[in-house]
């Protein structure tokens, strides 16, 4: 499975065009060092702010084009909109990201606002919490599907700096996966920072560099679909990256949480290059440690995924 997504993802990069050089996404500086070249993409690493991002990314409008065709179509299908994965990801995604958010913000949050709210469960599990929820969402197919299916408030649109939507009313605006997908990331979180009340929060989740399913890429690059993953992911950040697009909009960092699935990321990697490991005793043991493994990791910050919390504070 893994390889056959991995020479899909291959053959999309394939086919689409790579611009000039851009320069870094959240502070606009050009110095920066090589990281991994995947699919013809070059990462890079911002010398200054430290953010990874894709120096030779596809244009804005062909990036749209990707996210309309029928390729990312059936990829947002098959990976959320169906009733059995949409009961797995409330109970293994939902559930846990959204308890965290609850122990750490004010009890009197009321509203919650998702923005690319995807498969919906987020916004399911914040509505079972007593949250009066609405999602902001783009993909028509997952719009038409947590309305009729889910009974979700969602919102077909974009964030602009003329139609901020309703998140000047909320008490919680969450991105969890959207930033980096964003050609100006910057420029959504300015319109955040300036719609956004005074002791709101905003929780966003993004991938993490470094880590070790960063480490396992960067080693082999020919078998990559997820973090660093062009040309859908522009930007990989570090705290230090996120911290200070986020914090230079008047917002204040109350709690982090790192995450991922960079054991997984790993031996499936591994199990794609060794013939037979997937038939081993090995294989087996590896699979029901994978959460000890993880542990382990993340103890160690190196997790290819945060969850950060800030709050507004002017």
């Amino acid at each position: 499975m893994k390889d056959e997504t991995c020479l899909a993802n291959k053959r999309l990069c394939e086919k689409v065009t790579k611009s000039k050089n851009v320069s870094c996404l959240v502070c606009g500086n050009n110095e920066s060092n090589n990281i991994v070249n995947i699919y013809g993409f070059n990462y890079v690493q911002c010398n200054n702010c430290s953010l990874v991002y894709i120096k030779n990314p596809s244009s804005t409008a062909e990036i749209e084009d990707i996210y309309n065709s029928d390729y990312y179509n059936k990829m947002v299908r098959d990976l959320l909109l169906s009733p059995e994965i949409a009961e797995y990801r409330v109970e293994s995604i939902g559930k846990p990201k959204v308890s965290f958010i609850r122990e750490v913000i004010s009890n009197n949050a009321k509203t919650w606002v998702d923005i690319g709210c995807g498969g919906g469960e987020i916004l399911s599990v914040a509505k079972d919490c007593g949250y009066k929820v609405e999602g902001i969402e783009t993909n028509k197919e997952a719009v038409c599907y947590l309305r009729d299916h889910l009974g979700l408030k969602v919102t077909e649109m974009y964030i602009t700096e003329d139609s901020p939507g309703p998140i000047r009313e909320s008490d919680i605006v969450s991105l969890f996966g959207v930033l980096e997908h964003l050609p100006n990331p910057k420029g959504l979180i300015n319109i955040l920072g300036k719609y956004m009340h005074n002791g709101s929060y905003l929780i966003v989740e993004v991938p993490k560099f470094p880590s070790l399913s960063c480490l396992s890429q960067q080693m082999f690059p020919d078998l990559v679909n997820r973090v660093m993953a062009p040309p859908f992911h522009l930007s990989i950040f570090t705290e230090k990256s996120i911290d200070l697009l986020v914090e230079a909009n008047n917002f204040s960092k109350i709690a982090v949480w790192h995450y991922g699935q960079d054991f997984y990321e790993f031996i499936t990697t591994l199990a794609t290059k060794i013939d037979g490991l997937k038939s081993s005793d090995l294989w087996k043991t590896l699979v029901e440690l994978i959460d000890k493994f993880q542990a382990v990791i993340d103890e160690n910050n190196l997790s290819d995924e945060m969850l950060l919390i800030y709050n507004k504070t002017i």
